[in-house]
C-alpha cells in the first residue's frame, strides 16, 4: 500500500528532467521543489557556498529585507535554498512556497510570481561592480560557512556520522561531506 493516497503523476520534460506533481486540495499552499542531483566531489563545497549566496538578492531585490519585503507582498510566499548529500551526489535544491489560490482575494493568483521570484534567484544574483556576486555577501557566507565547520565538533551526533562515513568510505563521493573541509572553502 502507497503512503500517498495517489500516486504522483510523472512527466518527463527533458532527458534528465522529470517533473512529479501531487495535486492535493487538503494543503493550504502550493509547493514547487527543485533538486539539482551533481557529483559529490571536489566542487560541493562551493556549490554548498553558492546556495547560501544566492538568497541574499537579486538585481530585482538586491537584499535580504527587500526579498523579505516580496515574499511579504505575495501573502507570505517562502523559498528556501539547501544542500545535501543523498548517497554518491550532492543535491542542491530550490524550494518555493506560497498561498493556494483558494485562500486569495478573488481573482488573484501569485504562483506565477513566486515562480519568477525563484527564477530571479537562480539566475539573476545580485552583483555588485561587475563581478559574479557581491564580495561583501561572498565573504560573510564564507565566513559563516567555515564557522559551521568549525562548530560541527561541538555538534557530537553529527561529528560522529561524519567521522564514520569519512573512515566508512574512504575515497569514494559518500565519504565527502557536502560541504567540504575549511581548507576547500578557503
Amino acid at each position: 500500500m502507497p503512503l500517498l493516497q495517489s500516486l504522483p503523476e510523472a512527466h518527463n520534460l527533458a532527458p534528465g528532467l522529470d517533473l512529479l506533481v501531487q495535486p492535493d486540495s487538503r494543503f493550504k499552499r502550493g509547493l514547487l521543489q527543485f533538486s539539482f542531483d551533481c557529483p559529490l566531489n571536489q566542487d560541493s563545497p562551493a556549490r554548498t557556498l553558492l546556495s547560501q549566496v544566492l538568497p541574499q538578492g537579486t538585481q530585482a531585490y538586491p537584499s535580504r529585507r527587500m526579498l523579505s519585503r516580496r515574499t511579504e507582498e505575495l501573502y507570505g510566499a517562502g523559498f528556501h535554498f539547501g544542500g545535501s548529500r543523498a548517497g554518491d551526489t550532492h543535491r542542491m535544491g530550490l524550494q518555493l512556497d506560497w498561498l493556494a489560490d483558494r485562500f486569495l482575494p478573488k481573482g488573484e493568483s501569485i504562483a506565477t510570481d513566486v515562480q519568477q521570484l525563484g527564477y530571479a534567484l537562480l539566475n539573476d544574483p545580485f552583483r555588485e561592480g561587475g563581478k559574479s556576486f557581491s564580495e561583501t555577501v561572498f565573504t560573510r557566507e564564507q565566513d559563516q560557512l567555515l564557522r559551521q565547520i568549525r562548530a560541527m565538533k561541538d555538534d557530537r551526533t553529527a561529528f560522529a556520522e561524519e567521522r564514520f562515513l569519512f573512515h566508512l568510505c574512504q575515497g569514494e563521493p559518500m565519504g565527502r561531506s557536502p560541504w567540504g573541509t575549511e581548507e576547500e572553502v578557503n
